[in-house]
């Protein structure tokens, strides 16, 4: 019986020691790969006459922490002779290093293809030589931005003897690694100036959630699905957003003489 127990214990020490590092050991993992945005035109294209050339000014902060973070969440320790089970759950957050364009770049480049498809003006990037008088000027500021997925490690131990059963037996593992869907908060505080003087301004926010589901996965992939279920995420959730101020900018300026 003193074998049993030995190995049982043995296995609680390893669990707790390798639950201490696996955050690191994911953390490391993530951050050496990179994801894309992207952005897909669904809305209607405006067809009359262009009314007004409107001048964004620059974006000059994403608002996303840098690194990409990985923190346990929980973990569940199941210890039996024949069989033991391991659970941990770890939250992983979206950093602006992990992806190939800054997010604020990204963000320009959303609202410049959205307004100029779809509404009655010319969005334009302001450079240094144009000045405020006369012109309209549009400021964005992101003022939140929050992407965040989970990964789950699944680890069942299976006490394995060898054929004669002399010699005691070892502990064969199994993994079944899952990503859970990614959700994203994203707040932006928009601006329309004509002259200098304020004709609009609104404050923005959405959060998207990825359809409810858990995805199986081998454990090689598991840092690159969830870095790119965040992408996807943080994509989808940049063109409802991008949508809703456009529409909004076409409506003001539809109306200005």
């Amino acid at each position: 019986m003193k074998k049993p127990v030995l190995s049982i214990l043995v296995l609680i020490v390893f669990v707790f020691l390798s639950s201490c590092t696996s955050s690191k050991l994911l953390q490391k993992e993530i951050r050496t790969i990179r994801g894309d945005l992207f952005y897909e035109l669904t809305t209607p294209v405006y067809s009359d006459s262009i009314k007004h050339d409107v001048y964004l000014n620059f974006i000059d902060y994403s608002n996303i922490d840098y690194e990409t973070s990985v923190k346990r969440r929980s973990a569940l320790i199941i210890p039996l002779i024949l069989v033991n089970y391991v659970g941990e759950s770890f939250n992983v957050t979206l950093g602006e290093g992990s992806l190939n364009m800054n997010f604020r770049e990204f963000l320009t480049q959303a609202l410049t293809t959205e307004c100029n498809n779809s509404t009655c003006f010319n969005l334009l990037e302001r450079g240094d030589t144009v000045s405020e008088k006369g012109k309209y000027i549009l400021n964005v500021k992101i003022t939140h931005c929050r992407t965040s997925s989970r990964i789950k490690l699944n680890t069942t131990s299976v006490l394995w003897f060898d054929d004669n059963m002399v010699y005691g037996g070892d502990y064969a593992e199994f993994n079944n690694d899952k990503v859970r869907p990614a959700y994203t908060d994203l707040d932006l505080d928009v601006t329309l100036s004509l002259d200098g003087k304020i004709i609009h301004h609104k404050s923005y926010t959405t959060t998207y959630k990825q359809a409810c589901g858990r995805h199986s996965i081998e454990m090689q992939a598991r840092t690159e699905v969830c870095l790119n279920t965040m992408t996807k995420c943080l994509s989808f959730a940049t063109k409802n957003i991008v949508e809703d101020v456009a529409k909004d900018l076409h409506l003001v300026l539809l109306n200005e003489k």
